[in-house]
């Protein structure tokens, strides 16, 4: 998976995000490496952990913190949206897979 591959199926998504929310998501996935995905919901997976744990280990707070954790948010969302559309028998246990790796709970 390239980053660009990542941003161009995030760019046919309808509705687009609002324009704030959609910068954060691109600058999220351009912060992360995602050339170990096989597939774009791991991948979007990825950059939502990866934010989160940006999130984690920096002293901000406020709003700058809230904007990446609702990109985080909405990354994890697509991510749902990607594995139901391409395997989604594979839907629940992948999303609890990824529930135990990230800590939380099912």
């Amino acid at each position: 998976m390239t980053r660009d591959s990542l941003l161009e199926w995030l760019a046919g998504r309808e509705p687009q995000p609002p324009a704030g929310l959609s910068e954060h998501i691109r600058t999220a996935v351009m912060a992360t490496d995602v050339t170990a995905a096989s597939n774009v919901s791991d991948a979007l997976a990825q950059v939502a952990v990866d934010t989160v744990d940006r999130v984690a280990a920096s002293s901000d707070q406020g709003r700058p913190v809230a904007r990446h954790l609702l990109a985080a948010d909405a990354l994890i969302t697509y991510a749902l949206e990607a594995r139901a559309t391409t395997a989604p028998d594979e839907l629940v246990p992948w999303a609890q897979r990824l529930a135990r790796q990230t800590g939380a709970t099912t």
